[in-house]
């Protein structure tokens, strides 16, 4: 199995970074860039993406442990490809392209038995584990690790180095067997010393009843501004609540006040429903004559476009003559309306005064 793109989608401190490792000809990719680039990052991509996000993962400190993902496109060794993703979690961590749970041991028969500790050893390997492999190999001693470390250093003369060192090292003084005045065991019997005193000082009863004390009191406040938090969290929340639901609040009183000065109302008429009834049945007479006088319309409309156009003016002639010898008599009436208005005015006054007249002598025959 091997790796023909790596995702880092939401992983230490990448955000939608992809590398592109598909060249089937490749024998060999080698990332590289200056400190602090991403390359042990990208590293520990690969060992979360085959065998799981640690439970104390240090990288998700820019997405949040929840949002952590990293996903590949895998070349498996018949050619078919696969792709996953990986999520931080107990169970269902891996996932299909379209984020749908895989079963969490897919990737197990394509990596050979190997288990995540083997193959940082074997194929994870940074600067702090090649470190500690030399110095394992050193402490082990022997020819093998002298040799070893003279070939990997390109060192010469690596026998009269630690001879040497072995030779400054008796004058100090060894740490397997006590020199009394050798410098290195004057040093550790002043830190005996030392940390007896500090202890001595450590551990006396004021000083540990002073500092139970101490921690009591804090305790006592943290409890106090725990609890004051925790109150003044819940007015928080309520008077969010109240901010909410105030507008509503005041539109329901305005509802009720007006209700309030409107009374009881008016008694609906026992025959409301046969009012509505007839209501209904008349607006839907409306309807049907709206919908005839449009029709009636239309005809119109096509009948005035059968008519064709208007005469012209030629044909009206004798109508308009006609019309503009009757002008001096209009004009004569619309002088004389005034005068005639006022004639009119004065009938209906001396009439008024005639049925006065005529009602005082009935009243003064009955009398």
């Amino acid at each position: 199995m091997r790796i023909d793109r790596l995702d880092l989608e939401r992983y230490g401190h990448f955000d939608g970074r992809s590398l592109d490792l598909s060249d089937a000809q490749a024998r060999l990719h080698i990332v590289h860039g200056p400190n602090e680039a991403g390359k042990s990052t990208t590293l520990s991509a690969i060992c979360d993406l085959l065998f799981g996000v640690p439970e104390r993962s240090r990288l998700g400190y820019r997405h949040g442990n929840n949002a952590l993902r990293v996903g590949a496109l895998l070349r498996l060794a018949d050619g078919s490809p696969l792709e996953v993703r990986r999520r931080k979690g107990r169970t269902a961590t891996l996932l299909d392209a379209d984020g749908t749970a895989l079963p969490d041991n897919l990737l197990a028969p394509h990596l050979a038995g190997i288990d995540r500790a083997g193959f940082e050893r074997l194929f994870g390997l940074d600067h702090d584990r090649l470190r500690a492999g030399g110095r394992a190999m050193l402490e082990a001693g022997g020819d093998l690790a002298r040799t070893l470390f003279q070939a990997g250093s390109g060192l010469s003369g690596l026998g009269d180095i630690v001879a040497r060192l072995s030779r400054e090292g008796d004058e100090i003084g060894g740490p397997h067997r006590r020199q009394a005045g050798k410098p290195l065991w004057k040093a550790i019997d002043a830190h005996i010393d030392a940390a007896a005193r500090m202890r001595n000082e450590a551990t006396k009863a004021d000083a540990w009843d002073a500092v139970q004390t101490a921690v009591s009191d804090a305790r006592e406040r943290l409890a106090a501004i725990t609890g004051a938090l925790t109150a003044t969290q819940q007015a928080r929340s309520r008077l969010e609540r109240i901010r909410r639901v105030r507008p509503l609040l005041v539109r329901l009183d305005e509802t009720v006040a007006a209700l309030a000065a409107a009374g009881d109302g008016p008694d609906l008429p026992a025959d409301l429903a046969d009012r509505w009834r007839a209501a209904k049945a008349a607006m839907q007479a409306a309807e049907r004559r709206v919908e005839q006088a449009t029709a009636d319309q239309e005809a119109a409309a096509m009948a005035l476009a059968d008519a064709g156009e208007a005469p012209t003016l030629p044909r009206l002639a004798a109508a308009i003559e006609a019309l503009y010898r009757r002008q001096g008599e209009i004009a004569k009436a619309v002088s004389d309306l005034p005068r005639r208005q006022q004639d009119w005015q004065q009938t209906l006054d001396r009439l008024a005064r005639a049925a006065r007249a005529s009602r005082s002598n009935v009243c003064c025959q009955s009398c």
